[in-house]
């Protein structure tokens, strides 16, 4: 049973995906896409995505504004309230250790 458990427990991670805001976010929707997305280059960073409100969200501990395009399979992020724009894992390159730990668990 136990072997039978643990099957069940690793099925359940590999399928575990970011879920948008009942409200009907398209930004959140966007990045819930692209995030979620196999073999995207974003699917290491769904575990460390929390949606504060439209557009704002937790990264890990810093809080940053994100917006998204799923044609250009793109996620930039701010952390100066929206003045500048970079791609999400340029941003946050410079995370604190901890946060690239979560992120590599994140990917397995």
């Amino acid at each position: 049973r136990s072997e039978e458990r643990g099957r069940d427990v690793s099925s359940e991670s590999a399928g575990w995906e970011y879920r948008p805001h009942s409200s009907g976010d398209a930004t959140d929707a966007a990045v819930a896409a692209l995030v979620n997305r196999p073999g995207g280059r974003y699917r290491g960073w769904r575990a460390l995505l929390c949606r504060l409100e439209r557009g704002v969200y937790l990264c890990g501990t810093r809080r940053i504004h994100i917006r998204a395009d799923t044609a250009a399979e793109l996620i930039e992020a701010s952390d100066d309230g929206g003045k500048t724009w970079a791609d999400l894992e340029d941003l946050m390159r410079g995370a604190e250790a901890s946060q690239h730990a979560l992120l590599e668990r994140a990917r397995d």
